[in-house]
C-alpha cells in the first residue's frame, strides 16, 4: 500500500514519536510510506536519515490553500492509496485533498484537547472528511464522539506502542547520566516533556518545596525546552529550589536519562495518553501522573505509580510523597511489564493496518 503521513508538530513530540514507529514499522511491513512534516521538524530528519521519502513545509492551519496543493501534489506523485493525517493543522488540507482524489483518509488524534461550542460544531464537518479516526484513548474516543456527533463504530482506540529494545541501557550508560548531572546517592525523579503550559511544569515546581521538606536530598531532573521555559527556572530560583532542580535542555538520549531517575512526574492537566508516561514505564519507573484524559488508562494508582486528582502543588506533593512511601523497584517492574503486554510498536503497527483496511 501506497501510504502518506502528516504530521505537524515542529518538536519531537509523543505525537512526533508515533508517527516515527507508525512510518518506519509499516515500511518494514513492505509499505511504501512518505511522510510530511514541518521543516524544522525531529521527524524529518530521523526518516530521512532511514531513506523514506520525506517532504517539508508549514502547515497553515484552516484553508491553507499552499499546504493543501502540495498535499495534492505529493499524492499524485506517489500514488497514495490512503492518507494518514496525525495533526489537526492538517485535517482541512489533507482531508480535502484525499476526498478530491478519492483516496482513503484516515484522522489519528493523540491529544484530548475539548473545544467551545461553536468550534464543535464548525469542526464537525472537518471530521466527516475522514473515513476511520484513530484515538490513542478511550476518554479522547469519548470526546470525539461527544463533542463532534462521531458514529463511535467509525473511531478506533489504537493506544501509542514503543520499542523495548531503546530502554535496554547499560549500567555504564546509567553511571555516566549520574555523572554528568553530579547525582550520587540523591533520590532522583525526572520530568521528560516540553515545557508547555498545559504540560504543568509550574505547578511542579510549587509542588518541590513541601518535598523538599521531607527529602532534602531530592533531586529534580527536569529535561526538555519550550515556550514555559524561562519562566520555570526563574519560578524555581524565586521558590528557592534550584539546588534540587537540574534542567538538562533538549535531550535525545531520553532512555539513559530515565535510568538514572528513581521516579518520574508528569503533571499535565491534558494529556491524551502520555508517550512520556509510556517511555517512562518501558524504562522500569513508575510514574506520579494527574487523573487526566487517558492517563488513568496507564498509571494504575498502587500499581505502576501514583494517581492525583488534580493538577496542583499541594495534590502533586502529595503524590510524590506516596510513591516516595512505596517500593518504586515493584512498581516500576509492573510498569514495564504493563508496557510489554499492552503497548508494544508492533500491535500498535498491526491494529493501525486492520483500522486503514476498515476505511
Amino acid at each position: 500500500m501506497n501510504i502518506l503521513i502528516l504530521e505537524g508538530s515542529k518538536h519531537w513530540t509523543g505525537g512526533a514519536k508515533r508517527a516515527f514507529l507508525t512510518a518506519r514499522g509499516l515500511k518494514k511491513l513492505g509499505h511504501n510510506v512518505v511522510v510530511a512534516c514541518p521543516p524544522s521538524a525531529l521527524l524529518g530528519k530521523k526518516l530521512k536519515a532511514e531513506g523514506m521519502p520525506v517532504y517539508t513545509f508549514m502547515p497553515i492551519g484552516g484553508m491553507g490553500f499552499i499546504s493543501f496543493f502540495k498535499i495534492l501534489h505529493i499524492l499524485r506523485k506517489h500514488n497514495i492509496e490512503l492518507l494518514d493525517v496525525h495533526s489537526s493543522v492538517f485535517y482541512r488540507t489533507g482531508g480535502l485533498a484525499g476526498k478530491l482524489l478519492k483516496i482513503k483518509v484516515v484522522f489519528t488524534r493523540n491529544v484530548a484537547f475539548r473545544k467551545n461550542a461553536l468550534k464543535k460544531i464548525l469542526n464537525r464537518t472537518m471530521y466527516a472528511l475522514a473515513g476511520r479516526i484513530i484515538t490513542v484513548s478511550q476518554q479522547i474516543k469519548t470526546d470525539l464522539v461527544g463533542d463532534f456527533a462521531l458514529n463511535a463504530a467509525k473511531v478506533d482506540i489504537i493506544v501509542d506502542g514503543m520499542n523495548m529494545d531503546e530502554f535496554n541501557v547499560s549500567a555504564q550508560e546509567t553511571q555516566k547520566i549520574k555523572k554528568e548531572f553530579g547525582i550520587k546517592d540523591e533520590i532522583t525523579a525526572g520530568v521528560v516533556t516540553r515545557m508547555d503550559k498545559t504540560k504543568g511544569h509550574k505547578y511542579l515546581m510549587q509542588a518541590i518545596p513541601e518535598v523538599i521538606a521531607k527529602y532534602p536530598n531530592i533531586k529534580f531532573i527536569i529535561t526538555g525546552t519550550g515556550k514555559m521555559e524561562a519562566e520555570i527556572k526563574a519560578q524555581a530560583d524565586g521558590l528557592n529550589i534550584s539546588k534540587n532542580v537540574i534542567f538538562t535542555g533538549f535531550r535525545s538520549d531520553i532512555p539513559a536519562i530515565l535510568s538514572g531517575l528513581d521516579f518520574t512526574v508528569m503533571p499535565s492537566y491534558n494529556e491524551g495518553l502520555g508517550m512520556c508516561i509510556l517511555e517512562s514505564l518501558s524504562a522500569g519507573k513508575p510514574v506520579v501522573g494527574v487523573n487526566t484524559g487517558g492517563v488513568p488508562e496507564v498509571v494504575i494508582d498502587g500499581y505502576d505509580g501514583v494517581l492525583v486528582n488534580s493538577c496542583t502543588g499541594p495534590e502533586l506533593a502529595q503524590g510524590i510523597l506516596k510513591i516516595l512511601s512505596l517500593n518504586l523497584k515493584e512498581l516500576g517492574a509492573n510498569g514495564r511489564k504493563l508496557v510489554l503486554e499492552k503497548f508494544s510498536a508492533e500491535t500498535m503497527i498491526k491494529k493501525t493496518l486492520e483500522a486503514y483496511n476498515k476505511v
